[in-house]
């Protein structure tokens, strides 16, 4: 694939208006303070410390830049569209609610860490014994499944996997706003321009993966 090609497969995605909204310019100064008005609220609250108040804000904050992965096995190779969350406005606050997303996430039954893990369950399902006959094996897979993830969606499997902690000593409003910030304030730039991230779910910010798995499985 050329750079002309690859800039307009890009491009495609980036003007989508359904998912990006086309900035006049950079907008990590507003993001941060959107972000100190959270630190703000919940230290008064007494739900944050003052040192995670500090680490969530990036004050030296840039955009985070737009980029495609070739799905090399598809035809007329599309891209898989990143936003690298690597010093952003929303990189602390998006690790923040990782801390708490990520145990749920893995405590999914659909969750597999990778192929190993895959196999260590197929080979503890096989100390069953053989399937009944009529048994079907199935597999699916979700169509580009982190822009199709609806924001509603994502929010409310949050809330409820947030909601079943045992330990609730940070509240759930709390992380689900945090949550919130990260998927309204992700804006990303590609050939000098800037492009906000309006709807569903990118890849690129740290509690993505996290966010994904929970709107699916929950």
């Amino acid at each position: 694939m050329d750079k002309k090609e690859y800039n307009v497969k890009m491009l495609e995605q980036l003007q989508n208006p359904l998912h990006y909204k086309k900035l006049d310019s950079d907008p990590s100064t507003d993001n941060v303070v959107v972000i100190q008005q959270w630190t703000i609220k919940w230290l008064a609250k007494g739900q944050i410390s003052k040192d995670v108040a500090d680490g969530v804000i990036n004050r030296n904050a840039k955009a985070g830049k737009a980029f495609g992965t070739v799905k090399t096995h598809k035809e007329q190779n599309p891209l898989r569209l990143i936003t690298s969350c690597r010093g952003t406005s929303i990189e602390n606050l998006s690790a923040f609610t990782e801390f708490y997303l990520k145990p749920k996430a893995q405590n999914l039954p659909s969750s597999v860490k990778d192929t190993t893990h895959l196999l260590q369950k197929i080979e503890e399902i096989n100390k069953g014994g053989p399937f009944p006959d009529g048994t079907l094996l199935v597999s699916w897979d979700v169509v580009s499944m982190f822009p199709n993830i609806d924001n509603n969606l994502g929010a409310s499997a949050v809330t409820r996997a947030i909601n079943s902690r045992v330990q609730q000593c940070l509240s759930t409003e709390c992380i689900v706003e945090a949550v919130e910030i990260c998927l309204k304030h992700n804006s990303s730039q590609f050939s000098n321009q800037n492009f906000l991230q309006i709807h569903v779910n990118a890849m690129g910010p740290k509690n993505a993966c996290s966010y994904a798995d929970l709107a699916m499985g929950v």
